[in-house]
């Protein structure tokens, strides 16, 4: 798409913006006015979200920071809306802290992910959060709450709302959906106790962190700012007979021509990581976000990566759960590359305060 046709494209979906934007202002009024009614539990509840309509690292940021409260000693629960899950239950227990109990369909890809990489926590999925914050306490024992893209969801109140913004998305001319990515205004930061800025590389570039703080204390300025980055750390693949994950480093792929493919909101950013890791992509795919794949896809996946000399498959792991049968059957290895989440910084201070109280 072109510069110039993108601009008569959001020209032309303007005034549904503005109808999406009246919508949120209405609820939020709403909130505000206790016409809706927020809801509290009485252990801690830290929500991990965005502005956008995905892309910006939330399921690497939940995963590591339920990693953390498990090491330090809490018995953490992560609810998530389960989005693109098949199933139409209105809650689904996804683990209970020591046992998977969904399949990844009933499930969702990235709650089926979080359950795999921390086991000792409880996910469960479910449009309303309150529900599924009750059956986290009252039934499975929770003592703290994660919720997953919880920002928008203010039916339950918070006490730590995170808000993640991508380094590489440009926020000087953002819109809201759907001649944009926006979800809420700008003017939505002012509900953030800590805003976290993701994706940052290793070398980034100062002027472009700089203008990305100063919209974040434009917007929210009694916010903190952390900065995160997001790094090729290791192989997984799929294990035989178990629904775990058998890993390598990444080493293990080095100077082996790969196909390269996934179903992300931003799939370019993942393909440079892999390139910038110096593995050899011969080839690649990119399928819209929370794609389920065919049997199709799979066929067609494998024929180009023949047709490129590939040697092995790689993708995501929030792919690879989504695969488990294709990992055992095709021709060539499918291996996910493992993300490792490297806080620049101080955390968020009540996040510290939580991690240092409870600590065994």
């Amino acid at each position: 798409m072109t510069l110039e046709l993108d601009k008569k494209l959001k020209s032309l979906l303007k005034p549904a913006s503005y109808a999406y934007g009246l919508g949120a202002y209405c609820r939020l009024r709403a909130y505000a006015s206790h016409f809706l009614k927020q809801s509290s539990v009485n252990i801690p509840v830290v929500s991990v979200g965005n502005l956008t309509v995905g892309g910006t690292g939330k399921t690497p940021l939940t995963i590591d920071i339920a990693k953390q409260f498990v090491a330090s000693g809490y018995k953490p629960a992560i609810l998530s809306r389960g989005y693109k899950r098949k199933s139409k239950a209105a809650c689904v227990i996804v683990s209970d802290g020591s046992t998977i109990k969904a399949s990844c369909k009933d499930a969702g890809d990235e709650p089926f992910l979080m359950a795999l990489r921390v086991p000792e926590a409880i996910v469960i999925v479910g449009s309303k959060r309150i529900d599924t914050a009750k059956i986290a306490i009252e039934e499975l024992k929770a003592n703290i709450l994660i919720l997953d893209d919880g920002f928008q969801h203010i039916a339950l109140r918070r006490d730590l709302d995170i808000v993640l913004l991508d380094y590489n998305e440009d926020l000087t001319d953002a819109a809201l959906l759907p001649a944009g990515r926006l979800r809420e205004p700008l003017a939505a930061l002012n509900r953030a106790n800590s805003i976290l800025i993701t994706k940052v590389p290793a070398k980034p570039d100062l002027e472009r962190l700089e203008k990305l703080g100063s919209i974040a204390h434009t917007h929210s300025p009694k916010s903190s700012l952390g900065l995160i980055s997001f790094t090729p750390n290791h192989v997984s693949s799929w294990q035989a007979e178990a629904r775990l994950f058998n890993t390598a480093k990444l080493d293990f792929l080095k100077g082996r021509k790969a196909y390269a493919f996934c179903a992300l909101a931003k799939s370019e950013p993942f393909f440079t990581s892999l390139k910038n890791a110096g593995l050899n992509i011969v080839g690649q795919k990119a399928f819209t976000d929370h794609h389920w794949y065919s049997e199709k896809d799979c066929q067609k996946i494998l024929i180009e990566a023949e047709k490129a000399s590939a040697e092995l498959l790689l993708t995501t792991e929030k792919d690879l759960v989504k695969l488990e049968q294709f990992a055992r059957t095709a021709s060539k290895p499918l291996y996910a590359i493992a993300l490792t989440t490297k806080w620049i910084g101080p955390k968020p201070v009540y996040l510290s305060t939580l991690l240092t109280q409870n600590q065994v």
